[in-house]
């Protein structure tokens, strides 16, 4: 550099997205080895900026559980990702995720991507803070029960904010919702019984019925039929008794009838909930059927469930034609007469003989 010459460098640069806080650039001038500069103090010239622009980053979620119904009483797994378009890094962002009330035993997990972060994992309702660099995401993978009592559609929102001091030009993707349609499945099952191999013609018995329900669903319109076989009706009225949760409906089958039902009945998944229906019938005295087979049926359409059972029972005739007392005591004594007649006939004979 000559004297009273100079020279200008021109420097073109981009700002980092994640650039906050004062912009602070310094440049200096040194003499070389062998030269002597008298006024150091201007040797450098430093450049102060405010940052007045406010960032701007694209936030954006997404939710799933992959499927378009719920089955209740089941489990179900939700994948949430939340991500950012840029420009701007985004630190301290917030996830959320309020369960509904039917999910319950909520635990979740999270992984980042491209220089994304969030915590590792947690239990219940998310939310969560997170750092989103421009072009990054974060996964959560929730994972919870469905009461088996569910009813109607599940609806689940999750969503992400920005932090004070950013704005979000697209707030419209900072929300997703999942919304799946019940579909229940209940697992009844059926036993029925007289307590008896055999069935006699003019006699009683007692049907006993016996409904559980295996679950997952609850059954919540439960119905309960039997047809009973030709010659048998009702000896009394049907009765029924439930136990745990568990309510009977309403009973059709009057003494004399020949057709049970019970309608609108519920029965809640899981062991110790049942019901049981009480029959008391008559055989006809006409009654030949071998085997005598009755079945009884329970369904729940709502619930996608049906189940039968049968109970067979041979038949123990009676005698034909049964001899009264009265005419087993005149057999007894013509029996006697002949015998006693015949003692005679013989004793006759012998002195004839003799003679």
């Amino acid at each position: 550099m000559p004297a009273g010459s100079t020279i200008t460098y021109t420097v073109v640069a981009n700002l980092g997205a994640s650039a906050v806080g004062t912009l602070v650039n310094t440049a200096t001038v040194t003499a070389p080895v062998g030269v002597t500069d008298p006024v150091p103090g201007n040797n450098s010239a430093t450049d102060t900026d405010t940052i007045t622009a406010t960032p701007t980053a694209d936030l954006a979620i997404t939710k799933t559980d992959g499927s378009a119904t719920y089955t209740p009483g089941s489990a179900v797994t939700y994948t949430i990702v939340a991500s950012n378009a840029g420009p701007a890094a985004v630190i301290g962002a917030t996830v959320a995720d309020t369960l509904p009330a039917v999910i319950t035993g909520a635990n979740w997990t999270c992984v980042g991507a491209g220089g994304g972060t969030c915590p590792a994992s947690g239990s219940g309702n998310i939310n969560a803070g997170v750092n989103l660099p421009a072009g990054a995401s974060v996964t959560f993978t929730l994972t919870g029960n469905i009461s088996s009592s569910a009813v109607g559609n599940l609806v689940n929102t999750a969503t992400v904010t920005a932090p004070v001091g950013v704005v979000d030009p697209n707030p419209g993707n900072n929300s997703a919702t999942d919304t799946d349609a019940p579909t229940a499945v209940a697992g009844l099952a059926i036993t029925k019984t007289d307590g008896s191999a055999t069935y006699t013609p003019g006699g009683t018995g007692t049907y006993t019925i016996t409904v559980t329900n295996n679950g997952p669903s609850n059954a919540n319109s439960l119905s309960v039929t039997d047809n009973l076989p030709a010659g048998v009706t009702l000896a009394g009225n049907a009765t029924c008794a439930a136990t745990g949760a568990a309510t009977c409906g309403t009973l059709t089958g009057a003494n004399g009838g020949t057709v049970f039902a019970a309608t609108g009945a519920t029965l809640v998944a899981g062991p110790g909930n049942r019901l049981v229906f009480t029959l008391p019938v008559q055989f006809a005295v006409s009654m030949a059927t071998n085997p005598l087979v009755n079945t009884a049926t329970a369904s729940d359409p709502a619930a996608a469930s049906v189940a039968s059972a049968s109970d067979s029972n041979a038949l123990l005739q009676k005698p034909t034609n049964p001899i009264p007392a009265v005419n087993r005591w005149a057999l007894s004594l013509l029996a006697l007469l002949v015998v006693l007649g015949f003692r005679r006939h013989a004793a006759a004979a012998r002195r004839f003989r003799v003679r």
